[in-house]
């Protein structure tokens, strides 16, 4: 295991990046998490999760053989993102801590 701090895209604290690897693999597991604003974003043997406030996105690298899905996907992760980010920074932070 391996850790490394990295900038929240969200609150833009340090978030802690914990990461595992296999030889000849690479990396086969990541977590990312800010114990500022609850982002997380996971990486688990191709299976991927990010969820902050009330969104949660899961996805498979199956997803990726569909291009369609995969970019509606993606904008909506990152439209998602973007709101989380200007609202932090707006001062509506309870929008964006989960109980």
């Amino acid at each position: 295991m391996e850790r490394y701090s990295v900038t929240c895209p969200i609150c833009g604290s340090k978030a802690i990046d914990e990461y595992y690897t296999e030889d000849g693999v690479g990396i086969v597991e990541e977590y990312v998490n800010c114990s500022c604003c609850n982002y997380s974003d996971e990486f688990v043997y191709g299976h991927y999760k990010t969820s902050f406030g009330r969104y949660e996105f899961i996805y498979d690298y199956s997803l990726l053989n569909d291009n369609n899905a995969y970019t509606l996907t993606v904008k909506k992760i990152h439209k998602a993102l973007f709101m989380a980010h200007r609202n932090w920074h707006k001062g509506l932070r309870e929008r964006l801590i989960r109980k």
